[in-house]
């Protein structure tokens, strides 16, 4: 074999071999809403959908991936539980059924392979006779990120505006008026 045969084979090996994740592709996990207040032992669906470069609705399928699995584990204990999920609606789209064993916070994240995991805030699980607390409010319903853009969105609003207003109010400037 020649030096261009032997090239070519090792570029047409490394690219067969190579998987999504490993060439760059990623994906995130998008809940349909925050869990609110689950209570121990009690099953609980959680509805999320796999985004592809955090945009596009994929199926795990598609790459040659397993089902999504949520795996959470408790906080002050340590135990480690784990849910898979199944197929429910447009691409992309899946359901967990889920229940946690005791109350406490638990970490927890989705995989869905060939893709890293996407990790969530730590969910709170009640006792089983708790009463429930209510729908989650305001910012704090939104992930992360998005709160953040959201602050840093109004916190230039408010600096554009204390500059226009500074600026009208200056000293030694003419005030704007009217048209008359």
């Amino acid at each position: 074999m020649n030096e261009r045969t032997i090239a070519a084979l090792v570029v047409f090996v490394t690219l067969a071999l190579a998987s999504p994740a490993q060439a760059g592709g990623w994906a995130t996990v998008t809940l349909d809403e925050v869990p609110d207040a689950p209570r121990a032992g009690e099953a609980l669906e959680i509805g999320f959908t796999i985004r592809q470069h955090g945009r596009e609705p994929v199926d795990v399928h598609t790459f040659g991936g397993e089902m999504p699995l949520l795996q959470a584990r408790h906080t002050e204990s340590g135990e480690t539980v784990e849910f898979v999920a199944r197929k429910e609606g447009p691409e992309g789209h899946y359901v967990v059924t889920a229940a946690f064993p005791r109350a406490g916070d638990w970490a927890w994240e989705i995989t869905a392979a060939p893709f890293a995991g996407t990790r969530f805030e730590p969910l709170t699980v009640v006792e089983a006779g708790a009463a429930r607390t209510g729908a989650v409010e305001g910012l704090a319903a939104l992930p992360l990120r998005q709160a953040m853009a959201l602050s840093g969105a109004a916190l230039l609003v408010i600096a554009a505006g204390l500059a226009v207003y500074s600026r009208l109010r200056a000293p030694g400037q003419r005030r704007l008026e009217p048209a008359r």
